[in-house]
């Protein structure tokens, strides 16, 4: 479970982006977590056989930056018990606000599927320093600390990361 909320707005303009968004998706069977600025995104994909205590029990909705850093910090635990981290989403969830019923997330799947197949590996364009260092931040190491640039492309608009368990894109900047 990761740290994404270096990715969500520090505006309150629309204050859904200053929320990880969590749902679960029927269809395919996978609880994602999502959050996102309107110039970066991330997802993260949970799964049955992978993530079983956050399919079970992480519940849908919307999660402040420091709701979200208190799972993760509970969840990713050296000494991590099912009942600290059961406790934990009780006490998160008992915290949630109700003004987030009213809600209306960006359709973020839309976004993720619009982005378009004509691709370059690697990075190229100009990008935010900081957000593009969250961006690298976020892809999955191996055990020598390493990452796949293969599985990162450019398009005309934006830098995108793909794998399995997460989804990145970084809008480019056009000056």
């Amino acid at each position: 479970m990761q740290n994404i909320t270096t990715h969500l707005s520090k505006s309150q303009i629309k204050p859904e982006l200053c929320h990880v968004y969590v749902h679960t998706d029927t269809t395919t069977n996978q609880k994602h977590a999502v959050a996102t600025d309107s110039y970066r995104l991330v997802c993260l994909t949970f799964t049955a056989d992978k993530h079983p205590i956050l399919m079970d029990y992480l519940i849908d909705g919307y999660y402040t930056a420091l709701q979200w850093k208190t799972l993760c910090k509970a969840y990713n635990a050296k000494n991590q018990d099912v009942k600290t981290f059961m406790d934990t989403i009780l006490a998160v969830t008992a915290q949630q606000e109700n003004s987030c019923k009213d809600f209306m997330y960006p359709e973020y799947q839309q976004i993720i599927a619009r982005t378009p197949l004509t691709t370059a590996t690697g990075i190229q364009g100009k990008y935010n320093a900081d957000y593009l260092a969250d961006f690298i931040s976020l892809i999955p190491t191996n055990k020598f600390n390493a990452i796949e640039t293969d599985k990162i492309t450019t398009t005309d608009i934006m830098l995108t990361y793909k794998d399995d368990t997460i989804t990145l894109l970084l809008m480019k900047i056009n000056n």
